[in-house]
């Protein structure tokens, strides 16, 4: 009789493991905690444009380093920085640095597809 109780709780145990593991929609999950309150963020950026220097931020924080950013910018870029940079109309402001960079990266981007595409050609004759 043990045997059996210890062998149902582990079924039932397995049974429940299997039911955390599959996808459930969020608003039907038991277990979840309401959302804290949103903090704001100091800006003078209008909501438009902080989307935008959120996406360029991303966009650098995660291919800055495959196209070297820190030969092109030697400073770390925060979002106060850019932001900065977008505002005020100093020349010797990252903006300009960030110009350089993203411009090299596409005209680099361009030279390397251009190559691949001259070998591809040339291999298929």
């Amino acid at each position: 009789k043990r045997l059996q109780e210890v062998t149902k709780r582990r079924k039932l145990e397995r049974l429940r493991q299997r039911e955390l593991l599959k996808p459930r929609e969020d608003m039907l999950c038991k277990d979840s905690k309401p959302l804290p309150p949103p903090t704001p963020i100091p800006t003078l950026l209008s909501a438009e444009e902080f989307a935008d220097a959120v996406m360029v931020l991303e966009f650098l924080n995660i291919f800055g380093p495959v196209f070297n950013i820190r030969e092109a910018v030697r400073v770390a870029i925060t979002f106060d920085k850019l932001e900065f940079a977008l505002l005020s109309n100093n020349i010797d402001s990252i903006l300009f640095d960030l110009v350089k960079f993203l411009l090299q990266a596409i005209f680099a981007t361009m030279e390397e597809e251009s190559e691949f595409n001259i070998e591809l050609s040339q291999g298929g004759q």
